[in-house]
């Protein structure tokens, strides 16, 4: 952007430059045409020499200036087509980068979909982890409670209960359990 201003100030000081060349010129074309008049003027008289000769380095000087002033006008015109070219040049780039930022704010926004949608499943896996080791607790709660159950059991009358009949029960309701809360 620095560039751009410098090179714009450039080219309006090439511009006034021009003008005031152009200005000088038209001044000179006026001085010549009074000292035309002049020469008339003196012709009459017999003193041409001096305005003739002054009239010649007049006219020489106004074509060096007007050269010079073709010389800065040609200049300022390759510099104003330089800094148009320029600005295209950076028109472009500006605009594969901002092509660029589009791609990566979408890859963005799709990583950030996809990472919110994993936190949502790790979540819901740890929740079921939760309830699955709860439901591990309350069944050994169950098992423990049954084996106490059987333990009294051995401790009282074991000729009515046929020991290995409890332990079947037991190991049936557990695996019921279980069954049951795997579903």
């Amino acid at each position: 952007m620095a560039d751009y201003v410098r090179e714009r100030a450039e080219h309006e000081s090439a511009l006034r430059r021009l003008h005031e060349l152009e200005a000088t010129k038209q001044r000179q074309a006026k001085e010549i045409e009074e000292l035309r008049d002049r020469i008339k003027v003196l012709s009459e008289c017999g003193k041409t020499t001096t305005v003739l000769t002054r009239s010649s380095e007049i006219t020489d000087h106004q074509s060096v200036t007007f050269r010079s002033m073709e010389a800065e006008r040609a200049k300022a015109v390759a510099e104003k087509e330089r800094l148009i070219s320029e600005r295209l040049v950076d028109r472009k780039k500006i605009d594969e980068l901002s092509s660029k930022n589009d791609e990566l704010v979408a890859n963005v926004k799709h990583l950030s979909e996809l990472l919110e949608a994993e936190t949502k499943r790790a979540e819901s896996l740890a929740s079921e982890k939760r309830r699955a080791e709860m439901e591990i607790s309350s069944i050994r709660e169950e098992r423990d409670g049954l084996q106490s159950e059987l333990r009294e059991l051995r401790k009282g009358d074991s000729s009515a209960v046929n020991e290995g009949e409890i332990k079947r029960k037991v190991s049936l309701c557990c695996r019921y359990q279980l069954k049951n809360r795997s579903d």
